[in-house]
């Protein structure tokens, strides 16, 4: 967020309770009133600021980017490099991600997708640390994205030389509340590209 809409956030934050001081003063008797309209005009700035900050949005952004090559005879290499670039504010636990790869056909000036499967990314999942061995077995199911990193998944497959592939791919995540990992409250992200053959 730009420091000019910190300072214009802040002015408008301190006026607005110097106003309700000065209302309460003059209208209410009882200094019990008084806290409580403060601590109103409080919680409303407080939540104003969360908005404008973007503490309420998760702000993550999905990239994909495709590299097919010839395989043999019949066949390509297709791998799809996912880049999650998390923004400034907050960060994003990491769910699932999911790649349904489908064939694009075209019949009677219809688009039919043929040959449906779904990918997920290599190694997706955290390691857990055995001794020396980062290598060892798997663990903790969640990655987390720091504000302002990125984080790289790829995934491969197979495709038939002469096919149009459409590649979707579905992002799970949720951000932490308090060190805690809400599992009702799990976001989602999607992004979509046709590959076509070379």
């Amino acid at each position: 967020m730009k420091k000019s809409t910190e300072i214009y956030l802040l002015s408008i934050s301190f006026s607005s309770i110097v106003v309700t001081m000065l209302i309460c003063i003059k209208f209410c008797l009882d200094v019990k009133d008084i806290f409580t309209f403060i601590g109103g005009v409080l919680a409303v700035n407080f939540f104003l600021y969360k908005v404008f900050t973007g503490w309420l949005f998760i702000n993550l952004n999905v990239n994909a980017h495709p590299l097919r090559e010839k395989a043999n005879k019949g066949f390509d290499h297709l791998t799809i490099k996912i880049v999650l670039s998390k923004g400034t504010t907050d960060s994003v636990w990491l769910h699932d991600i999911e790649v349904r790869i489908r064939t694009i056909v075209q019949l009677n000036s219809r688009t039919i997708y043929k040959n449906e499967y779904w990918l997920k990314p290599t190694n997706f999942q955290k390691l857990q640390i055995k001794g020396s061995n980062y290598w060892y077995k798997f663990g903790s199911k969640h990655y987390v994205i720091s504000s302002g990193e990125e984080a790289t998944f790829t995934v491969y497959t197979k495709v038939k030389s002469g096919d149009v592939i459409s590649a979707e791919i579905v992002v799970l995540g949720t951000r932490p509340f308090y060190g805690t990992f809400q599992e009702t409250k799990v976001s989602q992200w999607r992004s979509s590209l046709i590959i076509l053959p070379k």
